[in-house]
């Protein structure tokens, strides 16, 4: 009815905005992103549908100046958003993974940094079972844009960090 809306998220500074946002598949959680917190820093929040807004949370551990999530996409289960961000070296946009309810400490980066100039680009594709998530990148020669592939099994491992000791030739 008329006055039933609830405001689910911080209100901005002067000149901020909310300016994309997208439901979970459960309709429990929505995620959103904006200039909410610092005018022209474009940060990712999830927060329960039903508000309220002090309880939205940022997805990410805080971003410097100049750092921003470009795109981000909700997995087919509703329970992680993939999104790409320079959160590590700025201008470098890499796609990063984290559960929709936070803490902003979960979010992992799914690949090591990009040569310079290189980074993730939308779209954002995640497989139909929510393991991993395909994007575009030219992540080792700039300019040269391959197809990759994020799954569960490296978003588990410290891969980011170059870590493969969790890896096995084995097939399961």
């Amino acid at each position: 009815g008329v006055g039933s809306a609830v405001k689910i998220c911080t209100t901005p500074p002067t000149g901020g905005n909310v300016d994309a946002f997208a439901i979970d598949s459960t309709s429990a959680h929505v995620v959103f992103a904006g200039d909410v917190l610092t005018n022209a820093r474009r940060e990712l929040f999830g927060v329960a549908i039903a508000g309220p807004a002090a309880q939205s949370v940022r997805l990410h551990l805080a971003a410097d100046a100049n750092e921003n999530v470009s795109a981000f996409a909700l997995a087919p289960d509703g329970a992680r958003v993939a999104f790409l961000a320079d959160l590590t070296t700025e201008g470098r946009d890499a796609l990063w993974t984290a559960p929709v309810t936070g803490p902003d400490t979960a979010a992992v980066q799914a690949h090591a940094d990009a040569v310079a100039g290189g980074a993730a680009v939308p779209p954002l594709a995640w497989s139909p079972e929510a393991r991993g998530v395909a994007f575009l990148g030219d992540l080792l020669v700039n300019e040269q844009f391959l197809l990759w592939d994020a799954d569960e099994a490296i978003f588990a491992a410290d891969h980011e960090e170059g870590d493969t000791s969790e890896w096995s030739s084995a097939v399961p």
